[in-house]
């Protein structure tokens, strides 16, 4: 099966995905940039993995690193009240909702695709025209948010413009691509814009049709989950097999790569603990939790618990140690380690915050840990079974224009459709977390502006 190329691709792809979606379902109980750090560097990790490529297995630190700082960024993005204007069940909501939302996760794949493009690339910008650039799209963006603001006078939602910098900045980010003819980073961006873009508007589309399931579950999980997923596959499939012009590995371990190695492995679980599990707030929210669930000795369940969500956090060393020690000495086998490892460690994590051990069964109930226990089962089966990659030889890194133009009609269509469906999945459900910006409204004013006497 493995020696049709086009099987072999999807199947990367696939696990990319899963690892992808996988992070951004535990990323969602996170938020901020922090949070969004994990599934951004899940992406270089799981991407250079499944690449097969030597070269690009030894730079998966820098990657790693680059992907989850470039990601992480779009955290300061707000988009969940965008979300709430697609569940709305008035066409110039939803409509507005899904095309924002492609723009918002458009926005996050761009920068990140983007940036692991151009650590691709055989040509590569110095680090003065990095921060030439860098302060370009930063300014472009923050112009452009004043005009829109103070001029045009127009929100995209209530809390304000926080898409506009981004859009603003994305544009500078890919005409400069453009204009140095920087072609990996190019294409980076363009599948991680299609990719995540098409993974925001479509999950929240799933998420709105799981309202109408027989079973509960965390619809807005079944969102983050189908944006990771989405967006981890279309990137793979647009970015692995490109020929690799610096096909001449490094040697040795470089800062950079110590640092991607102490960032992506290490630091990112430690921080978590650090910044989201603090002791004294999380002991009693789980106290509160553990008495509701019946359990004799709530007090000693939560010690417990903070002791092993510590312990857990602190595996992410071991597997900064073990990612080393293969980086190192060059037994690029293990390349699978950090991103399973990872995905291991924020699973036990996230399960653990949750209190999912805990928690006694609901009737007719869809738990999404569960969901995410089979995705990371998945991923350790593919692994399992698919010994080593031997890479792929993609012949489009030249003229991909053509491709290109397909990949933008299927996401317009998919946009289309989406929109049009959303008339029947939208409704009476969805509504009850909707937002609306003509008239604005929120569910929490009380009743629509139509229905109030």
């Amino acid at each position: 099966m493995l020696e049709n190329q086009h099987v072999d691709r999807a199947l990367r792809a696939v696990f990319v995905g899963l690892a992808v979606g996988m992070a951004w379902g535990i990323r969602g109980d996170f938020g901020g940039v922090d949070g969004a750090m994990y599934p951004g560097a899940m992406l270089g990790l799981a991407f250079c993995y499944v690449s097969g490529q030597e070269s690009v297995m030894r730079r998966m630190p820098v990657i790693a690193l680059l992907s989850g700082l470039f990601i992480g960024l779009g955290g300061n993005m707000s988009y969940g009240i965008l979300h709430g204007y697609a569940k709305s069940d008035t066409l110039p909501n939803y409509s507005y909702g899904f095309l924002m939302l492609l723009f918002q996760g458009g926005c996050w794949g761009l920068f990140g695709g983007g940036a692991v493009g151009l650590a691709l690339d055989d040509r590569r910008p110095k680090l003065g025209e990095a921060l030439a650039v860098a302060a370009a799209v930063v300014v472009t963006g923050v112009l452009l948010e004043k005009f829109v603001t103070n001029v045009v006078r127009f929100e995209i939602d209530s809390r304000g413009n926080s898409l506009v910098p981004f859009m603003g900045g994305g544009a500078v980010f890919v005409a400069w691509l453009a204009a140095r003819k920087y072609a990996y980073g190019l294409r980076g961006a363009f599948f991680g814009f299609t990719g995540f873009g098409a993974g925001m508007f479509f999950g929240r589309f799933l998420s709105n049709g799981s309202e109408h399931f027989p079973w509960t579950m965390n619809n807005w999980n079944v969102m983050e989950v189908g944006c990771g997923l989405i967006g981890g596959f279309v990137f793979t499939w647009g970015m692995v097999g490109l020929p690799d012009g610096n096909d001449t590995p490094d040697s040795g371990t470089s800062p950079w790569a110590l640092a991607g190695i102490i960032y992506a492995a290490a630091f990112i679980p430690l921080e978590h603990l650090a910044v989201h599990v603090k002791s004294a707030v999380a002991k009693p929210e789980w106290m509160k939790l553990l008495t509701e669930y019946g359990h004799a000795d709530p007090a000693a369940t939560a010690d417990r618990i903070y002791s092993l969500i510590s312990v857990v956090a602190l595996c992410g060393v071991a597997v900064a140690g073990a990612w080393y020690w293969w980086h190192s000495g060059e037994h690029l086998k293990w390349a699978w380690i950090p991103a399973l490892g990872l995905s291991l460690i924020m699973l036990v994590f996230q399960c653990l915050n949750a209190l999912y051990f805990q928690y006694p069964d609901k009737p007719d109930f869809l738990d999404m840990h569960t969901v995410l226990w089979v995705m990371l089962a998945l991923m350790a089966l593919y692994i399992a079974l698919r010994t080593q990659h031997e890479p792929l030889d993609v012949d489009d890194e030249d003229e991909w224009g053509s491709a290109a133009l397909g990949w933008g009609a299927g996401l317009l269509a998919l946009l289309v459709i989406t929109v049009i469906a959303a008339g029947s999945v939208n409704g009476e459900k969805t509504m009850r977390s909707a937002e609306m910006k003509w008239p604005q409204w929120s569910f929490r004013d009380g009743p629509p502006p139509a229905n109030r006497k």
